[in-house]
């Protein structure tokens, strides 16, 4: 990006990082920049009051609104004889709502983020608008990281037990998987995603010693539905999740593969994540299953 008068650059810009800070109800997005002010000979040119109308997308030429980027402190961009370089940053402030749309549109790509820039030039009694345009790339790494920063996965519709000390080694297991599932989530792996879900569920069985209970859930709820218990019941939900992450992994008639997307991804890893803080709870209180059996 150049700001220019008269088809001569004043000052060009090119993105020097790109980091991100927690609030109270949003998130910080800051885009430090590097400023190389070109040298002036015949009077000094000044630009001050940059501000930017920031859009993003999952590519440049389809990105839609997203705020208004300020700078942390009141920029003044000067010429003097010689050249020389200033270290300039805005900070666009963004709510859940917003970063969960950014996900939904990225789909576990990259991101652009286009600035729309504007401020005020002067040279000695001449104004004119300073205008330009600048995209910027971000690949999928950077924004995990960003988005680590953050504590995103912390917001997600789930939250991650903690291991007892006392958990036997599969549950700790169901948990160590169900956090590369949040991973690849973040990555944008949904299949993986699902695939990780899979070996959480299977951990749980093992760590509870169920799966006799949970084959025996089915039966019953094959026989009589009506007269399952509670424990049965969420036997039943386990099993019927397990079941349906196996997609992941199978075809269809026609040959085509299951392929599962975000949202898809995100019930699987959020219904997953309930049961093993379940099943960690219970295994706290020494309460295990009571399967009722005709």
């Amino acid at each position: 990006m150049s700001i220019d008068y008269s088809g001569r650059i004043i000052a060009e810009l090119s993105l020097a990082g790109f980091s991100a800070i927690p609030g109270y109800g949003l998130y910080r997005l800051i885009f430090h920049f590097s400023c190389q002010v070109n040298e002036s000979n015949n009077g000094k040119y000044i630009v001050r009051g940059l501000i930017a109308q920031v859009s993003a997308g999952r590519s440049h030429d389809k990105t839609k609104l997203l705020g208004k980027a300020i700078p942390e402190r009141p920029i003044v961009i000067q010429t003097f004889p010689h050249s020389h370089r200033n270290s300039i940053s805005f900070y666009l402030d963004l709510t859940p709502a917003q970063i969960e749309a950014l996900e939904e549109v990225r789909k576990g790509e990259d991101l652009f983020f286009c600035f729309d820039m504007k401020g005020e030039g002067y040279k000695d009694d001449q104004h004119w608008e300073a205008w330009d345009q600048l995209t910027i790339p971000v690949n999928r790494k950077t924004w995990t990281d960003v988005l680590r920063q953050i504590g995103y996965a912390d917001f997600l519709l789930f939250e991650i037990p903690v291991p007892h000390s006392n958990s036997p080694a599969e549950l700790k297991n169901a948990i160590a998987s169900l956090e590369k599932a949040r991973d690849h989530f973040l990555a944008g792996s949904y299949d993986d995603t699902v695939a990780n879900c899979r070996k959480s569920l299977e951990s749980i069985e093992k760590g509870l010693n169920e799966e006799t209970a949970q084959k025996e859930a089915v039966r019953h709820y094959q026989r009589n539905r009506d007269e399952m218990s509670k424990e049965e019941r969420q036997l039943f939900l386990r099993e019927a999740l397990k079941r349906y992450t196996h997609l992941a992994h199978h075809t269809s008639e026609t040959g085509a593969n299951f392929r599962f997307d975000r949202a898809e991804a995100n019930m699987v890893m959020g219904v997953t994540a309930a049961l093993v803080s379940h099943a960690m709870q219970r295994i706290r209180n020494f309460v295990g299953p009571s399967v009722s059996k005709e």
